[in-house]
């Protein structure tokens, strides 16, 4: 084990000397993945849109147990705690969760990002080989590397069975294979009584409550949606868990905070269908699957 760097940032100030016995035992392996399904060609801050596109990004690491929310930022998991309940919604004071690929804020410790061999996501007869990437020096005490991988025209997947992450394994890591199933597509239908077309739909008028409704529901768990500004840059955006029953009417009070919805920056819904599992060998965030649908509020 190398020496511990803790990184220079206001927010973390540098903690008192540990024992090697306490800090060992704050220590493990952890992993974070995750599988994203995009119908149409809108994707929050993504610099290229493609179509139906399928992007899986990986990382795994050696990590002090409080940072695991850091290792979810490097591969854009956001999505709301298993304890939230149903139809309720937080507001986030941040950028949207997929713009940018970094965590939001210093660790508490070091964190090793491990090299796991060659990473690839499966399913049938289909194989998507994952490239590595080397992590950018975001700070003294974040290093190694993460995996990313992107295919358009993607929806066939989702009927080839399970979808399995497999890895040769590499760094003290044996190789693993975790699958999950993909659940049933999701469409965001209505907005109101505005059907969605061409990923578009006009939006409710001020003071208005914004009912949505989508198709295909399934009965096995519940949908999240986000909502917020087009704009990838701006601040402020609705994190909501609801039933998977087809619809749900957010009251205006929810989103009178969000940024103004405004012609040249509309706001983007984002409708997702969850899954997760576990990735053997490994603690924190488990593997995630989201199915997702979304249109400009216009």
């Amino acid at each position: 084990m190398g020496t511990c760097h803790r990184a220079p940032t206001p927010s973390h100030a540098l903690r008192q000397p540990r024992t090697a016995a306490k800090e060992s035992a704050l220590r493990t392996r952890a992993a974070g993945v995750t599988i994203r399904f995009a119908s149409g060609a809108v994707e929050p801050g993504s610099p290229q849109m493609g179509n139906d596109r399928l992007q899986i990004d990986a990382a795994f690491a050696d990590i002090d147990r409080r940072d695991f929310a850091i290792l979810g930022d490097l591969v854009g998991q956001r999505g709301l705690p298993p304890v939230t309940k149903t139809n309720t919604c937080l507001r986030i004071a941040e950028t949207w969760p997929r713009a940018n690929l970094t965590p939001t804020d210093g660790p508490h410790a070091w964190v090793q990002l491990l090299d796991v061999g060659n990473v690839s996501l499966q399913a049938g007869n289909a194989k998507l080989p994952l490239r590595v990437q080397l992590v950018p020096d975001l700070s003294d005490a974040i290093r190694g590397v993460r995996y990313s991988a992107f295919f358009d025209q993607g929806r066939s997947w989702l009927a080839m069975g399970p979808l399995h992450v497999q890895a040769t394994g590499g760094d003290g890591v044996a190789a693993f294979d975790a699958s999950i199933e993909p659940p049933r597509p999701v469409r965001l239908t209505f907005v109101g009584s505005e059907p969605v077309r061409d990923s578009r739909v006009r939006g409710p008028e001020p003071g208005q409550d914004l009912a949505l409704r989508w198709g295909s529901t399934d009965g096995q768990g519940d949908v999240e949606v986000q909502l917020g500004s087009a704009d990838p840059a701006s601040l402020g955006w609705l994190l909501c868990r609801l039933q998977d029953d087809g619809e749900f009417t957010l009251p205006t009070a929810d989103f009178a905070l969000l940024p103004q919805r405004t012609a040249e920056h509309p706001w983007l819904i984002v409708l997702q269908r969850v899954r997760t599992a576990p990735v053997a060998g490994f603690a924190a965030t488990p593997l995630r699957l989201e199915i997702t649908d979304s249109a400009y509020l216009l």
